[in-house]
């Protein structure tokens, strides 16, 4: 293999006086552009919630990092992310990480640690892979054939190996945190395996700490939590199952960690997931509660702005968008009809599982008719991506696209916290549903139609 390398110091304030200790090496050059790096940098947030360390190439060859800041962590998980590969290793400021990027001889990329911290990077890297969700799980779920009693084998299998190399990690605050993280996965997994068996789940529940933040990584407080509240009905008024989460945060959740993060959940489900006849039944005690500098509390404020102003019969509130060719339109212009919205993205893989829903209903059901137009936007950043995938399906539909400031406006005005998202709009321009129901509902056509018919 040939190797290259290009050695680029990444130089930051992670906190007052302290620097950076990371060093990137790279044996291919074109790998610096497929870089990024992704920081649990508060105490509970794993890969799919880190945040990403913004740093740009210098001209003389440095990556320069523009933001770090460890908030209540002396040390956190990271991943480096190399094109779709993902490399974990732990972050600390004040000591040295190297970390080398070549590729194997089948063209996946590869990463050797150098300095400190490499035991234990190296480590957090086996532990991600040892329980790493899709070893035990395929999606879909019928296409899952392997017993729980053969998962169970494989699962005591890699916890011993774990184990094993556990003790390999000099003992200390960084050892006792993968330590907290690999008995924990092993107890997630085995209250997985409980499936119907609630009698067995609630036992092993009984052993998750609620107040643990490291917990956090694998959900345990949240599942032991929300097991002894109510179940939510989705589909009913969700302000009493949010006032009843916030009463059982009050008394069992004192630290702060974990209850930031029952609080996110808490607003999803009843802002996102859910729906309030009033969502100031919710939303004021909700603040009142959590505190206006709250992250829940800011991130959903908008969200709930949103809802006020987009109930069903108000005016839609307009926003603009680009055809392939870069001309721009605006959702005012195609008023007249009936307009179902698609809120999408090439890299979203629920967005592209409703697509053939959505090409279904339109070629069976609804092309030809002067009443509805189905309307796709997407929200890729990457242009061309989106481009190469609509010339590979050929939809038959208005695909249009929203980047930018536009896709921010879009974003703010409907609330959109993530995708798929679908907007029903009345032919009058008023809003029939700023969150509507989605292709691959079993009663799509008949709630459209409904819309469709309306006098």
């Amino acid at each position: 293999m040939k190797r290259f390398l290009i050695s680029m110091a990444c130089v930051s304030a992670l906190m007052a006086g302290a620097q950076s200790p990371l060093t990137l090496q790279f044996a291919d050059t074109a790998d610096c552009s497929k870089t990024a790096i992704y920081l649990g940098n508060r105490k509970g947030l794993s890969k799919f919630d880190a945040v990403p360390l913004k740093f740009h190439v210098a001209t003389d060859g440095k990556v320069v990092v523009d933001s770090a800041i460890l908030h209540d962590m002396d040390f956190c998980p990271a991943w480096l992310y190399v094109g779709e590969d993902a490399f974990p290793f732990i972050y600390e400021p004040g000591k040295r990480l190297e970390l080398s990027v070549s590729r194997n001889s089948d063209g996946s990329a590869k990463v050797d640690y150098k300095g400190d911290n490499v035991a234990e990077s190296k480590y957090f890297s086996l532990y991600e892979n040892l329980f790493d969700y899709d070893r035990y799980f395929i999606y879909p779920p019928e296409n899952d054939t392997i017993s729980v009693e053969v998962k169970r084998g494989m699962l005591e299998d890699n916890y011993k190996t774990a184990s094993k190399e556990l003790k390999r990690i000099p003992k200390g605050e960084i050892r006792d945190f993968l330590d907290t993280l690999t008995q924990d996965a092993y107890l997630g997994y085995n209250i997985r395996f409980c499936g119907g068996d609630k009698e067995k789940s609630a036992e092993l529940m009984k052993k998750v700490d609620l107040n643990s933040w490291i917990g956090l990584y694998n959900y345990l407080p949240l599942w032991a939590f929300e097991s002894e509240l109510s179940e939510p009905d989705f589909d009913a008024d969700m302000t009493p199952w949010g006032l009843e989460y916030i009463e059982a945060i009050k008394k069992k959740i004192t630290d702060p960690a974990v209850r930031e993060s029952l609080l996110g959940h808490c607003a999803e489900a009843v802002i996102s997931w859910g729906k309030c006849d009033n969502i100031d039944d919710f939303w004021t005690p909700f603040v009142e509660f959590a505190g206006k500098d709250s992250r829940a509390v800011r991130r959903y404020a908008d969200r709930v702005i949103s809802i006020k102003k987009n109930k069903s019969g108000m005016p839609a509130i307009d926003f603009s968008f680009k055809d392939r060719d870069g001309n721009s339109h605006r959702l005012s212009d195609y008023f007249g009809k009936v307009l179902y919205i698609d809120c999408w993205a090439s890299w979203c893989g629920p967005c592209r599982k409703e697509i053939p829903h959505i090409e279904k209903h339109y070629k069976e059901y609804y092309k030809g008719n002067d009443k509805i137009a189905f309307i796709s936007i997407s929200i890729d950043e990457d242009r061309d991506a989106w481009l190469r995938l609509i010339e590979k399906d050929k939809p038959e539909w208005l695909q249009f696209i929203a980047s930018g400031e536009e896709s921010e406006a879009l974003s703010k005005a409907y609330g959109i916290m993530g995708i798929p998202r679908f907007l029903l709009f009345n032919a009058d321009g008023t809003i029939a549903d700023a969150d509507a129901f989605r292709p691959s509902d079993e009663n799509f056509r008949q709630k459209l139609d409904e819309v469709i018919n309306r006098k």
